[in-house]
């Protein structure tokens, strides 16, 4: 959903798309995942209601989902996502996650889903 947004909103004179990771020097910090365009960036509301659900900031376009949903999956895995504009103009989206060294907060022995039981 990121790297779609940022296509579909870069510039049409420049299509400059960065997708950047970057992993903590040690095992306590986090996994950074950094999307950016060469677009417009974001209105003051947009950066506000991102990742609302039902919010799009172009009226008729999407159904103002894929943003929520990033963020409910990157919070599942105990992380934390975030937009700005950058400082050329763009939007950068940066999701920050726990190394794997650290448990993840879905992993304890109560919370698992017995994947063989079938709904009736």
């Amino acid at each position: 959903n990121l790297v779609g947004n940022a296509l579909r909103h870069a510039s049409s004179t420049d299509t400059h798309l960065a997708v950047n990771i970057r992993a903590g020097q040690n095992r306590s910090q986090e996994i950074w995942v950094q999307v950016e365009d060469s677009g417009l960036g974001l209105s003051e509301e947009a950066l506000e209601r991102a990742f609302d659900r039902f919010y799009s900031s172009q009226a008729g376009q999407g159904g103002g989902l894929g943003l929520a949903i990033v963020e409910t999956l990157v919070n599942l895995h105990g992380g934390r996502v975030s937009a700005a504009n950058t400082l050329a103009g763009g939007a950068q989206f940066t999701v920050k996650l726990p190394s794997s060294h650290h448990k993840h907060p879905l992993q304890h022995e109560s919370s698992r889903v017995d994947a063989t039981r079938r709904v009736a």
